[in-house]
């Protein structure tokens, strides 16, 4: 009798702190991840690699031995042109405007939360299989180089969640993170500094609800992670993940800097600050009427997650 193979996915708005959590929870012996799975494609496949190209063990993507073996194994498991395609973030036809894809990721949606991608039209039968495959062939990959039994991705989109619930062979049980949607607002301004408060409130308020429906339809195993209780108590609230996830809780570290991890995701995978802290910097930074902005939008929102 065959087990499948467990993935934790963290589901997240963007700014959640879904690099320090997989950072965290990598620390079990038994969890293997890479951060954003999502990621790979742009890291390990395309050329130039798109944003930075070091790993948080320091060295460039390209010289580190666990991308290389990773990549090796990947590679001979898929077809060349299932690799060169995004299939990490399931993007079956890059060269076709984004509008049709987003079109043809919700009709792969559809049937994987049936289970009867089978019945996907031809030709993106065949792109989904292919993906699909591709998919399974990394996260393995990642396991056996890694020498671990537990896939953790940190890639927040609820839409992958569902697509690798899909695959055989393979199980998913979803961390909800959450963050104060203040905070979010602020995270949003200082990096996107086009937006205002409107705009980032609505944006915050649409991923969460977005959220919410699809893994409620999706039906899969859930527990919601708070960035302020994973700050305040981050043993007990990496416990509570193992308990969930049916690992031994008490084999988790908070010393979550470690050289053997190859974390792909936010910046902070790169830096050295070890310190756990949920700073809050928009109770300072926000203005009264960017506040009020944000209570019209997103407060019932917010204050239904539990935020006062």
């Amino acid at each position: 009798m065959t087990t499948d193979t467990l993935i934790l996915y963290i589901v997240s708005p963007a700014y959640s702190g879904s690099t320090l959590l997989a950072a965290l929870l990598a620390t079990h012996p038994a969890i293997g991840t890479i951060g954003e799975r999502g990621h790979f494609h742009r890291k390990m496949v395309a050329r130039p690699v798109i944003g930075s190209p070091f790993c948080s063990c320091g060295r460039r993507f390209d010289e580190c031995d666990f991308w290389l073996a990773v990549s090796q194994q990947v590679q001979a498991a898929v077809s060349p042109a299932g690799y060169r395609r995004p299939f990490s973030t399931f993007r079956l036809y890059p060269s076709l405007p984004r509008r049709l894809n987003r079109y043809v990721e919700k009709l792969c949606l559809r049937h994987a939360l049936q289970h009867t991608s089978q019945q996907l039209p031809w030709p993106v039968r065949g792109r989904y299989r292919q993906a699909a495959q591709a998919n399974a062939a990394l996260i393995q990959a990642v396991l056996q180089v890694s020498g671990k039994s537990v896939f953790l991705d940190a890639s927040k989109s609820e839409m992958d969640a569902v697509l690798l619930n899909d695959l055989p062979g393979f199980r998913v049980m979803v961390l909800h993170l959450i963050r104060d949607g203040r905070a979010q607002v602020y995270s949003t301004l200082r990096h996107h500094q086009d937006r205002d408060a409107a705009q980032a409130s609505r944006q915050w308020a649409g991923r969460i609800r977005a959220q919410q429906r699809l893994l409620g339809l999706a039906g899969l195993p859930l527990l919601r992670v708070g960035y302020e209780a994973l700050c305040a108590d981050p043993a007990g609230t990496m416990a509570s993940i193992f308990t969930f996830a049916g690992l031994p809780a008490d084999q988790g570290s908070l010393a979550f800097r470690q050289p053997h991890l190859h974390i792909m995701g936010n910046p902070m995978r790169l830096s050295h600050d070890s310190e756990i802290i949920d700073r809050q910097a928009w109770r300072t930074s926000l203005t009264a009427e960017q506040l009020a902005t944000f209570t019209q939008i997103a407060g019932d929102l917010n204050s239904s997650l539990g935020y006062r």
